[in-house]
């Protein structure tokens, strides 16, 4: 208890007379102290939306791609299949015309 009334008796003492007075604001300080959280709501809120605009374009660019991929792997494979049988074809047609002669 008594160390409480001395610190309330300092704190009452050491009082500035000086930081009663309030300073002029400036007004591109008053602008900022005014709108400065609105400003960075809306600062916030547009990164949020371009960063989830760009997720979804890299997500679909990414889905396009992997579907020509897909196509074109189906089509090598389908190539692949098919290289057997020609080369078949070709021997017998080959076959046939060297008994020919």
């Amino acid at each position: 208890m008594i160390f409480r009334g001395r610190l309330q008796a300092f704190a009452l003492h050491s009082r500035r007379g000086y930081a009663t007075q309030q300073k002029p604001v400036s007004p591109h300080i008053g602008f900022y102290q005014s709108f400065g959280r609105p400003i960075a709501k809306v600062f916030l809120g547009a990164v949020f939306t371009y960063q989830c605009a760009y997720w979804l374009w890299v997500k679909l660019e990414t889905v396009e791609v992997r579907g020509k991929k897909e196509a074109e792997i189906k089509a090598l494979e389908s190539r692949l299949r098919e290289l057997p049988q020609r080369k078949n074809d070709r021997d017998v047609k080959r076959f046939n015309l060297d008994e020919g002669r």
